[in-house]
């Protein structure tokens, strides 16, 4: 019987699937290591993605400054003034509960506006870690007393205000330092403070570096009283800051 010829050794040669056909076992793991540093990168990025700017930070106070600005005009129109102590006689006909706050913090203040009808706490808070600590509004808000807890309003408050007095006057104003007439150490953005005035308009004011005050000007700060100063003669800025 003749002889057969040897096998080509290439019939026994395991072949690659045929997605990677052509690719080498080194081409192979370069691309694994190329697309986990890949991954690690883009997963250390969504942190940055997630967390907003400070710059993002005040544009959520200019904004929310603004609502809080149309509740007061709508309170002032039924009551004739902002939430003070004198409207909480008032306020308590539209909900009772306004008795279980006082009038010692902003808090206070903005939850006669909740009893009032403003249907969400959301719009009193900007973050700063000076007044809220990272924590955020839920939204729970009835009864009262569970409204506006510590933590979930970062709006300083300027009570005795109404709409018949001068229209650049400050009615709130954000990042103070609960207790002090200061910006806390980390101001919004540039360096800047957030404040609503009378007549609804909000300004970003520079915060000055020597002693963290807002300035207005002239080198009057916004809670300078007196001759040359907004508050001019006949008026005494009375904040209330909100609860940490």
């Amino acid at each position: 019987m003749p002889s057969q010829p040897p096998p080509d050794p290439e019939e026994f040669r395991e072949r690659p699937p045929e997605g990677w056909r052509g690719v080498s076992t080194r081409q192979f793991w370069g691309m694994v290591i190329v697309g986990g540093v890949v991954c690690i990168l883009c997963l250390s990025m969504v942190p940055v993605v997630l967390r907003p700017s400070r710059p993002a930070y005040r544009t959520e106070a200019v904004s929310n400054a603004r609502q809080i600005g149309l509740a007061l005009l709508e309170f002032d129109q039924e009551f004739g003034e902002f939430p003070s102590a004198g409207t909480l006689k008032e306020v308590a006909k539209l909900d009772p509960g306004i008795h279980s706050r006082g009038t010692s913090s902003s808090n206070d203040y903005f939850a006669q506006l909740i009893a009032f009808g403003i249907q969400s706490e959301k719009i009193f808070y900007c973050h700063h870690p000076a007044v809220n600590h990272g924590r955020r509004p839920d939204d729970i808000f009835t009864p009262l007393n569970e409204a506006l807890k510590p933590g979930e309003c970062s709006f300083s408050y300027f009570t005795g205000m109404n709409t018949s007095m001068k229209p650049d006057l400050p009615v709130a104003c954000a990042p103070m330092v609960p207790g002090t007439d200061t910006v806390g150490r980390r101001p919004f953005k540039g360096n800047r403070a957030v404040v609503l005035r009378l007549d609804n308009s909000v300004g970003s004011l520079p915060v000055r570096s020597s002693d963290r005050k807002i300035e207005v000007g002239s080198g009057k700060t916004l809670l300078d009283s007196g001759p040359g100063t907004i508050w001019g003669t006949s008026l005494t800025p009375d904040l209330r800051h909100p609860e940490r």
